[in-house]
């Protein structure tokens, strides 16, 4: 497929809830950590998969395999972004709710890939908010007073 350096329109929603659909579907070739050549080669080879399918779904806008990457990469950040902000509402002076309810479309994110809001608790700083403590039986009858637990 040949796409031209013609900016398409912004991603409608139904089309944003879709990509996560195929992401999901194909999330064993795309979120793949891996760096070497042949596990480069697969998510390349998936992220096409994935443009060949979305763009054969009516009503979409036809895009890329790497435009989609780029719009699934901006999900998981904005995601992530919400995330951290709820996180530091609720540790601010009076915590409570936060001032607005979390968005659908993050949710469906964080279900397919929930490895990327993960918190770990640490005795040096209170940035862990609401993560299991990580403490070993030694260390916890050493410093008891500083491990926090599990909330």
């Amino acid at each position: 497929m040949e796409f031209g350096n013609i900016r398409s329109p912004p991603m409608t929603k139904f089309e944003k809830e879709y990509l996560i659909e195929l992401v999901n579907k194909y999330k064993h070739k795309v979120e793949n950590m891996q760096t070497d050549a042949v596990s480069t080669r697969e998510k390349n080879k998936g992220w096409e998969d994935i443009s060949r399918e979305f763009c054969s779904m009516q009503n979409v806008t036809k895009q890329s395999g790497e435009q989609l990457k780029k719009c699934w990469s901006n999900l998981k950040q904005r995601s992530r972004q919400a995330k951290n902000k709820q996180w530091r509402y609720a540790k601010g002076t009076g915590g409570g709710c936060p001032s607005s309810p979390p968005d659908p479309l993050f949710e469906k994110v964080d279900a397919v890939v929930p490895h990327i809001n993960k918190r770990y608790s640490s005795i040096y700083d209170d940035d862990g908010y609401g993560a299991k403590t990580i403490c070993s039986g030694a260390e916890q009858s050493e410093r008891r007073e500083y491990c926090r637990l599990s909330i």
